[in-house]
């Protein structure tokens, strides 16, 4: 969803407005239409709420998917692989975003 991480308003998902209110997206009629969170908060809530451990957790969220779109290069730290990788802190806030090798974000 455009939404994530916005304030409350008014945004577009397809071809149809969405309005987003205390991290809800709901459709015009009330319907729900999807969520605002990203996917650190994702892994935290799956984390915290699923009794997942963090590696399971985090798995879900990069290997998995990658696996599944048949990306070998992607979701795993191994030599060879991209390097791509986001540090967390204990809260699995961001700290740190490494694209390519070459930090971006933080640190």
């Amino acid at each position: 969803l455009e939404a994530a991480m916005l304030p409350d308003g008014t945004y577009e998902l397809g071809n149809q407005k969405v309005y987003v209110k205390d991290g809800q997206a709901r459709l015009k009629s009330g319907n729900l239409a999807g969520s605002t969170a990203n996917l650190n908060q994702c892994v935290r809530n799956a984390y915290k709420h699923l009794d997942l451990p963090l590696y399971e957790a985090i798995g879900y969220a990069t290997k998995n998917p990658a696996d599944h779109l048949g990306l070998k290069d992607y979701g795993r730290i191994k030599e060879g692989c991209v390097a791509d990788m986001i540090l967390i802190d204990d809260e699995i806030n961001i700290n740190r975003v490494i694209l390519n090798g070459e930090t971006k974000i933080g640190g």
